[in-house]
């Protein structure tokens, strides 16, 4: 599923779970397959969410774009069987055909699908009202929705008129990194939106003014040492454990490896990130710096195969 769907879908899903999971169709994996079933109000799994023990809707589906039926998602569910991805009701009943590659959910409502990589709106009959022609797109917000065609970006209204020009600059995972800090992105947010111009971050109103974002502050972070070749549990790759005071790796703009950028290999998790790596030997130096927001910290917490410091 692509990255808009997932990133929108879970600020959703997180209301959906956390204040309706109780007295709505809640999805349950079972063998592999995923079906929806009503929470139980007194008993609770191992992670502390209302525990569903009988299914209305049964676990045949490979992958849904909701966790519940909640109001939010207009009474419908993306769910993909056999390879194709079409829509379902709480009863479990197909209202929409399995005919799509790709499916979001329904939000003001129309819902964002994919045949063939190229990119399109739905409405709740199954009719197309955006045709399927767009590069990339996520999910409609104040009425607008960002697109992607021909290597630019903007957004279009739901008769598919395009109402911010498409001279943006994509809005991919590193520039998401390095805008993020002026707003959200990919969405109209009180008549504002974060876009990207040429390299360079900012905010246009609904009229498409566009007034640049001041970058952000980043400070760095330094560690420096030699392998020393000590076997550990990896067997000889060295390996560190650093541990930082920001909350998510939004906040880490880029890590490197003896000038050499691995920023994309490491994941960052409750405040800790692992940094291994295979094709260093004994007496190696080594230099891991992290450039990140300003105000935030990092310290080594382990390392394993390194005389770092």
């Amino acid at each position: 599923m692509k990255k808009g769907f997932v990133l929108i879908t879970l600020a959703v899903l997180c209301t959906a779970l956390c204040f309706s999971q109780a007295t709505t169709l809640t999805r349950k994996l079972v063998n592999g397959k995923y079906g929806f079933g009503y929470p139980s109000l007194t008993k609770k799994d191992g992670n502390g969410y209302p525990l569903i023990e009988a299914l209305v809707i049964p676990a045949r589906y490979d992958e849904t774009s909701n966790v519940t039926f909640a109001d939010e998602f207009e009474g419908l569910a993306g769910v993909k069987l056999d390879g194709k991805w079409g829509f379902i009701d709480a009863t479990g009943a197909t209202k929409i055909p399995f005919k799509y590659d790709d499916a979001g959910y329904f939000h003001e409502s129309l819902a964002l699908v994919a045949q063939n990589g190229k990119y399109g709106f739905i409405n709740k009959s199954g009719a197309t009202l955006v045709p399927l022609k767009y590069e990339e797109a996520h999910t409609y917000e104040s009425g607008l929705a960002y697109v992607e065609l021909a290597g630019k970006s903007g957004f279009i209204n739901k008769s598919g008129v395009v109402i911010i020009p498409l001279k943006y600059d994509k809005q991919t995972d590193a520039a998401y990194k390095k805008c993020a800090h002026c707003g959200s992105l990919y969405s109209f947010e009180k008549g504002k939106a974060v876009v990207i111009l040429n390299g360079k971050c900012g905010i246009i109103d609904t009229k498409g003014i566009f007034a640049e974002c001041a970058e952000e502050a980043v400070d760095s972070s330094t560690f420096t040492g030699v392998v020393n070749g000590a076997k550990n549990h990896w067997g000889t790759n060295p390996g560190a454990a650093i541990k930082g005071s920001c909350e998510s790796k939004m906040d880490i703009k880029q890590i490197t490896l003896n000038g050499k950028d691995i920023t994309g290999l490491i994941s960052y998790e409750n405040k800790m990130m692992y940094i291994g790596f295979s094709r260093l030997k004994a007496g190696d130096k080594v230099a891991i710096k992290i450039v990140h927001k300003k105000g935030v910290s990092f310290q080594l917490f382990g390392d394993q195969g390194f005389d770092l410091k």
